[in-house]
């Protein structure tokens, strides 16, 4: 098949699976390491725990969330090609009882300060958020139509974000954030160049098209004058966004004896509200209403789930050492801890963590979405790592009594942090339980209809595997407490500024830059495969393309090739990206990712996925709750089968679905 002029398409997750390696010899010594003193995610003693690796309970028709391929592979999409897959997938994300919403551009920037930009993951966005703008909603088609193989790219018209998809020889606009497409008189649905030459017959007049096309506050007027007003140059649009890369988060977590996961549709009023969204509460304060809302009926908002931890922490009991990292001196009796000593319990959601934020001074404040509850004696210690790994400490009395102690700030946004008890000799702790809030997003959850909801519960990654994402990001920043030149191993380069606040690493004129990293495994742990992504500039118009790539070794052994692109040169003069993945072919501690680049490399992410294979998984209890009116209705599912099913009455929603390793403990189980 001829490929069409412009098209963009990420690797294949076939094309990048070749064949894996570890070698064990050891780990030069003379590489700058990014240890991850950022929360990591390795989950303690593994021989014989008993966990649960990503379950999530699918409606048998509906869309599976849990990663690209999953969706597409969906009995929304499955089987499904070119017009009849693109109309599908348009079908889907402008519905308004499946789909996603239009508002303000989700942005993480207060959880994860080394990431750049707001949130562009299709997997974080429809999972966690529900709501996109239209750049968002551009790069979740984008990012969908390369998972099912077909070309596609981004560009821009004057005030809208847009996505073009090619099949039957020509390129197709359908808009999921205006809910819009229109055919052309020859009958296929029209492209942007189409639209562009003919705004006001096709979009307009033209009865040919999608049903509803007017929104409340943007008309299909507007949106014909946009297209008049569009830079169009030899037949295509002048603004191709050149290729970045979008799949790096990963729905993967595990749940350890006394964790529960409940995610839910309904909103507590707790959301994440970046700095961002000050400025434009101020120009548009018709669009706020208190929390992220849609501006159109159905008029859907953001859903709120929790993530529960309460090990029993008696001398009886398997979860205090199923769910710690590392362990120092501390004694287990009947009532519980006993120092000297220290652990480290480590916490990984593929959900972030919100609060209830306070706008109203200089700095947003956030209340009332996570506590730590403990009941502890003596000289007792209690940190937790912020999204920079530093040890943030929490105040505790330690009189013997109960406390409930707040901790929203320090873990807005994020998605993983540790949590650190030191106790001095005779200090004892003999209770502690964790609970956050979660933004949960609605359209994730399995829609419930009248009648039977037949459910199919799924687990372990997209591989199959037991794992836990470690998400490392490389500090770019200019304002870093370590300089980027001791992150990483830096030839024929050096460390410039960027665009404020960010630094380069650009070459110097001797050849292509390259920029070593070296990822570590937290403790004793492995990883069992791999995502790396390196974002680098374009180069230059009107010149040859010119070209980056990846390359992987493993526990010091040779550096193998991982991916590689020629990079787009657009008259923006943006940054693209080259990524992949790996499985590994056994389980290694370090990873070291070699990037190379004829340009400017501004970022680098590594997620390394930790292998828990020796651990013994297990079902969770799961639970299904929803409203039909004012009452509630309860369903657990038999512990027996993956394939279950339960009758709602009329009108149902609200849908929560809870998910319960149960403690061994039975003081801890009866709290649940």
């Amino acid at each position: 098949m001829r490929r069409p002029d412009g098209w963009r398409m990420a690797l294949g997750l076939s094309a990048v699976l070749l064949a894996g390696g570890c070698a064990l010899e050891p780990t030069g010594s003379g590489e700058a390491s990014l240890n991850a003193s950022s929360p990591s995610a390795a989950l303690g003693s593994r021989a014989g725990a008993h966990m649960a690796f990503s379950p999530r309970s699918v409606g048998d028709t509906r869309v599976d969330f849990g990663s690209l391929r999953a969706m597409v592979e969906s009995p929304a999409f499955r089987g499904k090609t070119n017009e009849a897959l693109a109309l599908a997938f348009h079908r889907y994300l402008a519905s308004t009882n499946d789909g996603a919403w239009q508002f303000w551009a989700p942005d993480e920037s207060g959880g994860r300060p080394q990431a750049r930009g707001p949130v562009a993951d299709p997997v974080k966005l429809l999972n966690a958020y529900g709501w996109m703008s239209d750049s968002q909603q551009a790069a979740t088609l984008y990012a969908l139509y390369c998972a099912a193989g077909m070309p596609a790219r981004q560009f821009g018209i004057p005030g809208q974000a847009l996505c073009e998809v090619y099949y039957d020889s020509r390129w197709h606009v359908l808009d999921t954030a205006r809910r819009v497409w229109f055919r052309a008189p020859e009958g296929h649905i029209a492209g942007a160049c189409e639209l562009a030459r003919n705004p006001y017959d096709l979009i307009v007049t033209n009865r040919n098209k999608s049903i509803p096309g007017n929104l409340s506050d943007r008309d299909l007027a507007g949106y014909a004058e946009m297209y008049a007003q569009a830079d169009m140059r030899d037949g295509q649009p002048a603004g191709v966004w050149p290729h970045r890369a979008t799949r790096a988060h990963a729905m993967d977590f595990a749940l350890r004896p006394g964790e529960t996961l409940v995610r839910s549709q309904r909103s507590e009023g707790r959301f994440p509200y970046p700095e961002s969204w000050r400025r434009l509460a101020r120009d548009f304060p018709a669009e706020w209403r208190g929390e992220p809302r849609e501006r159109e009926p159905p008029f859907r908002a953001c859903g709120n789930g929790r993530w529960i931890y309460e090990p029993c922490l008696s001398a009886e009991s398997r979860d205090f050492a199923a769910g710690v990292r590392e362990r120092v001196g501390l004694a287990q009796t009947a009532d519980g801890l006993v120092g000297a000593g220290q652990c480290v319990i480590p916490f990984v959601s593929p959900y972030p963590f919100v609060a209830r934020p306070d706008v109203s001074g200089l700095h947003i404040a956030y209340r009332d979405g996570a506590w730590i509850t403990v009941r502890a004696s003596g000289n007792v210690r209690l940190e937790i790592s912020d999204p920079l790994g530093n040890w943030q400490p929490v105040p505790v009395a330690a009189t013997g009594a109960e406390e409930r102690l707040d901790v929203s700030q320090v873990l807005e946004a994020r998605y993983a942090f540790d949590v650190r008890l030191t106790l001095g000799p005779g200090a004892q702790v003999s209770k502690f339980r964790f609970e956050g809030c979660l933004l949960t997003a609605p359209v994730s959850l399995p829609r419930l209809d009248e009648g039977v909801n037949v459910m199919v519960l799924r687990s372990r990654d997209k591989y199959g595997l037991a794992t836990v994402p470690c998400d490392i990001l490389p500090d770019f920043r200019s304002m870093s407490a370590v300089p980027l030149d001791r992150q990483a191993e830096i030839r024929h380069g050096a460390v410039r500024p960027g665009i404020t606040p960010w630094q380069t690493i650009t070459p110097d004129g001797s050849g292509p830059v390259e920029a070593t990293f070296s990822f570590d495994a937290p403790a004793d742990e492995r990883f069992a495969w791999f995502y790396a992504s390196a974002t680098v500039a374009e180069g230059p118009t009107n010149a040859p393309p010119r070209h980056a790539q990846l390359e992987w070794s493993c526990d010091g052994g040779p550096f193998r090739p991982l991916a590689e692109t020629a990079l787009d040169n657009t008259p923006l003069q943006w940054e693209c990206s080259v990524d992949s993945e790996r499985i590994l072919d056994r389980p290694g501690r370090n990873v070291r990712l070699r990037v190379t680049s004829d340009t400017p490399i501004g970022g680098v992410e590594f997620v390394g996925h930790l292998d828990f294979g020796a651990a013994r998984v297990v079902r969770p209890v799961i639970v299904h709750r929803w409203l039909e009116g004012k009452e509630e209705h309860l369903f657990t599912a038999p512990a027996d089968s993956d394939k279950y099913w339960f009758r709602c009455g009329p009108n149902p929603f609200g849908h929560v679905i809870e998910m319960r390793v149960p403690s061994d403990c039975a003081e801890s189980q009866a709290a649940h």
